[in-house]
């Protein structure tokens, strides 16, 4: 019975991997062709998904008890479009960002994985990053992307962020105070 519901979860993780690469890779201006992402059902995973190169990891108890989460597989679909196998130093807040903005951007976010505003926390990675970097792409669309790819070709540094020519601070301070 484990073998067939891992199976099940499998061939279902697959499906939204086919269904939403597109709007992923576009999200972060990857262009084809792209890598082949593979999917794997553990029977013991500590955490509910994680990314290992170009696999998506799942865990079976996590998604037999959460069937709805195809959130979670398209945050580690980010990932793994990206094949990131290290993770430059000071860009794991916007990798994480991305991977969840990832997930609002093709509708999937659930309650608990909803972007947000929390003031001081721009820069913490996940939900409030995504919120942050959605704000960002409607002053600047397109530098999503272009953040992706400096970050992924080891060339981001936060010193060096930049929308519209502003430096990071002075970024995030706007989106503060618009969010006051």
């Amino acid at each position: 019975m484990g073998h067939r519901r891992r199976r099940a979860i499998r061939a279902w993780a697959r499906s939204l991997v086919t269904e939403h690469t597109p709007a992923v890779a576009d999200l972060m201006g990857l262009r084809p062709p792209l890598p082949q992402v593979r999917v794997h059902v553990l029977r013991r995973l500590e955490n509910p998904a994680v990314t290992v190169g170009r696999r998506i990891v799942l865990s079976e108890p996590w998604f037999v008890e959460h069937p709805d989460d195809a959130g979670a597989v398209v945050h580690e679909l980010s990932h793994a479009l990206l094949d990131l196998r290290r993770v430059p130093d000071g860009t794991l807040w916007l990798f994480e960002g991305v991977a969840d903005l990832a997930r609002n951007h093709v509708g999937l976010q659930a309650p608990w994985s909803a972007p947000h505003h929390e003031a001081g926390r721009a820069t913490a990675g996940y939900q409030t990053t995504a919120h942050f970097l959605a704000w960002v792409e409607q002053q600047a669309p397109g530098t999503v992307a272009h953040l992706v790819a400096r970050a992924a070709s080891g060339r981001h540094d936060d010193a060096h962020f930049s929308v519209d020519g502003r430096p990071l601070a002075e970024v995030v301070a706007a989106y503060e105070a618009a969010h006051a």
